[in-house]
């Protein structure tokens, strides 16, 4: 059963229950399917970044990327189940590069750190807010998240730098989830998401 199937049964189920009409019933099935989507997402994020041995900067980058998301949008797969499995893959990816890449790059870091912010900054710029097909943004909210896209890219560049004086993949691993955000934006970016949403559907149907 999938995370859409599940939210739905669950919506019904209220509705019979309480009294509920149909638009309250639908109110109910998304926020279901947005907090079962969240839940299921975390978990295996957090399990796939212990099993690789990258907990914590797996977390920290899933974490970088999902905030943006909230302001910017970005391309995602086409079932709430396959986003999670997908985010569990590609979160401990980028939560081993920064474990590692950190140590390998030394005083790098900070180049690293500050090409990522500028080069996200020019995305967010020219594609932010990306909007999904089904969920249109209005024409007045577009600049307002724009703004607020790259004002968190500045927010979280500037963190970085200090934090990664101290604990090396912290800094990286912020970076690196906010690059992976910006990536989703892309058409190409699109184009990757679409493929692995694909290649997902032959085996996942969450």
């Amino acid at each position: 059963m999938s995370v859409d199937d599940a939210a739905k049964r669950i919506s019904y189920s209220f509705q019979k229950n309480l009294r509920l009409d149909e638009p309250s019933r639908q109110v109910i099935q998304y926020s279901l399917t947005m907090a079962l989507a969240a839940a299921l997402s975390a978990g295996l994020t957090a399990m796939a970044g212990w099993l690789v041995g990258a907990f914590w900067p797996t977390i920290v980058a899933a974490s970088s990327s999902a905030w943006l998301r909230n302001f910017s949008g970005g391309a995602h797969c086409s079932s709430a189940g396959r986003c999670a499995v997908a985010g569990a893959v590609s979160a401990p990816l980028l939560g081993l590069t920064a474990l590692h890449g950190a140590k390998i790059m030394g005083n790098w870091n900070y180049a690293l750190i500050a090409l990522i912010t500028i080069t996200s900054l020019c995305i967010m710029f020219k594609h932010a807010p990306d909007e999904a097909p089904e969920k249109p943004i209005p024409a007045r909210r577009k600049p307002v998240l724009r703004k607020r896209s790259m004002l968190w890219v500045m927010v979280l560049g500037a963190l970085s730098l200090p934090m990664t004086a101290h604990i090396p993949w912290l800094g990286v691993s912020i970076t690196l989830g906010m690059l992976w955000q910006c990536f989703t934006l892309l058409p190409a970016g699109h184009g990757f998401v679409s493929f692995i949403d694909n290649l997902l559907s032959r085996w996942i149907h969450i």
